[in-house]
This record gives C-alpha cells, sequence and structure tokens, in this order.
C-alpha cells in the first residue's frame, strides 16, 4: 500500500535526482541547438573525431544515415516531452517523500518512459527515411507532394485532438498518480516499468503533433518550440482541456488551408 505523507503533498523540486532531470532536459534542447549551428561552428566536431555529431548536425534528414535521423528524432523526442513529465516526476518524488520509494526509482521512471519515446522514434526515422526514398525516386513534383503530405498530417492532427482515445491517454497523462497505484509493487525495476506505461500513454497522446515534424521539419526550432509549449500546457488538468478542442481547429484549418494550396499549386 502506498502511503502519502501530508507533509510532502507540496513538493519542492529540489535535490540531486531533480538537478539530473534537468540537465537532462538541458542537454536534450542544447542538442537540438547544435543542430542549428553553422557548418564553421561545427568543424571542431570532425577534427577531433566526432563523425557522427558532425553529420547530426550538418546533414538533413534526407541526407543522413538512418542511425543519424533516429538520433535527430531521439533528441527531438527527449527535449520536447521530459518538460511534460514534471507532474508525474513530482508525484514520484512524493512517494520518495512517504518513504515508499527511493531515488534509483525516480531515475528509472525517466529512463522507462523515456525508451516510450525512443522506440517512437525509431518509428518516426523510418518513415522520415522512407519518405526521403518515395520522394526522391517517384514523385515528380515535390513541391505539391510535400503540400499534400503536410496537410494530411495536420489533418490527420487536428482530429486526433477530438478522438476518445487522444482523451483517454491525456487524463492519464494529467493524472498520473492512478496509474502509478495501479501498477505498483516492490520489484526492483517496477519504476522502470511504470515509466514506460506512463510514456505509451504519452506517445497516444502527442504522436500526432509529434509527426507534424515530418511536414515542419526536424529542425524548425520555432515548431518545437511551440509544440512544446502546447503539450505541456495541454497535459495541466486545471487549463489543459481549454485548448485541446481549439487547438484541434487550428490543426484543421492549416491542413484546409495547405490543401486549398495544393490545388492551387496544382
Amino acid at each position: 500500500m502506498i502511503a502519502l505523507a501530508p507533509k510532502r503533498r507540496t513538493i519542492e523540486l529540489r535535490g540531486g535526482h531533480w538537478l539530473a532531470a534537468y540537465g537532462l532536459i538541458l542537454l536534450s534542447w542544447t542538442a537540438l541547438f547544435a543542430l542549428h549551428l553553422s557548418v564553421s561552428d561545427l568543424q571542431g566536431l570532425k577534427a577531433y573525431g566526432f563523425d557522427y555529431f558532425w553529420e547530426l548536425c550538418t546533414l538533413g534528414p534526407e541526407d543522413a544515415s538512418f542511425a543519424v535521423v533516429a538520433g535527430m528524432w531521439a533528441a527531438m523526442s527527449a527535449a520536447m516531452m521530459l518538460p511534460g513529465f514534471i507532474p508525474a516526476l513530482s508525484t514520484f518524488d512524493n512517494l520518495i517523500g512517504a518513504g515508499a520509494a527511493d531515488q534509483s526509482g525516480f531515475y528509472k521512471i525517466i529512463a522507462g518512459y523515456l525508451g516510450a519515446w525512443m522506440a517512437f522514434s525509431l518509428g518516426a526515422a523510418v518513415l522520415q527515411n522512407f519518405l526521403a526514398i518515395y520522394s526522391a525516386s517517384f514523385v515528380e513534383n515535390e513541391t505539391l507532394f510535400d503540400l499534400a503530405w503536410a496537410s494530411a498530417l495536420f489533418a490527420v492532427a487536428g482530429a486526433y485532438q477530438f478522438l476518445p482515445a487522444k482523451s483517454n491517454c491525456l487524463v492519464k497523462c494529467r493524472h498520473p498518480f492512478p496509474v502509478i497505484f495501479q501498477h505498483w509493487s516492490e520489484e526492483r525495476w517496477n519504476a522502470l516499468f511504470i515509466g514506460f506505461r506512463l510514456g505509451v500513454y504519452c506517445v497516444g497522446c502527442c504522436w500526432a503533433i509529434m509527426a507534424l515534424a515530418l511536414a515542419g521539419g526536424v529542425f524548425s526550432m520555432a515548431w518545437m518550440g511551440m509544440g512544446t509549449l502546447l503539450m505541456s500546457i495541454e497535459k495541466l488538468s486545471r487549463i489543459g482541456n481549454r485548448i485541446t478542442k481549439p487547438l484541434g481547429f487550428a490543426l484543421l484549418a492549416t491542413a484546409t488551408c495547405l490543401a486549398t494550396l495544393c490545388v492551387w499549386t496544382n
């Protein structure tokens, strides 16, 4: 049985484990920032033998290897999704304060959560590479194809905002304690499995918006910043409901505009 200590219900997000979590978020965003540096700024990477990171930072998805594209998606997923996981981590920190968990579980729940998003990143990288190959081999009008593909992605993301699957996963993201309580045990790796389960719910909530990177490009810092803000706000229990449907309408409107532009271009 999990018992919460009343004096710990207001969590102070401090301590070495929180510094590690904040550091991981900072490291992820630093990696994304590096993707936007100029080639001259990155010469040192290649000079010192960091060829993988040179390729990661200097090649676009259409020219990079699968490992590099997967690395791009992994960095983006970690940077964009970890901020929205803070409420779940504060819930777990409450359990640490109550003596029901220890700090090692804090790291495990983060690892499990990121594991779900790394699986998503691999799938996205596969799709990204397939699109690059398909576009290069079979598409005659790349501009028209890009507009049509972007319109489809925005339409799917907009429609998904209104589906029960979205709302069901969103509830789990906003209220992680019932998930933790239901699947809690004293087993060594239980926190890892709980983190992965929460990550799966988060993927179920946010995959459609994250997939918009296939239209906007993984190099768009503006899109990543806006996406992080919107998805983090949407997971807040008090104000998240106010933006879910308006966001869906905005995405559908964008899809309509792109479809119209696609027709005019054709």
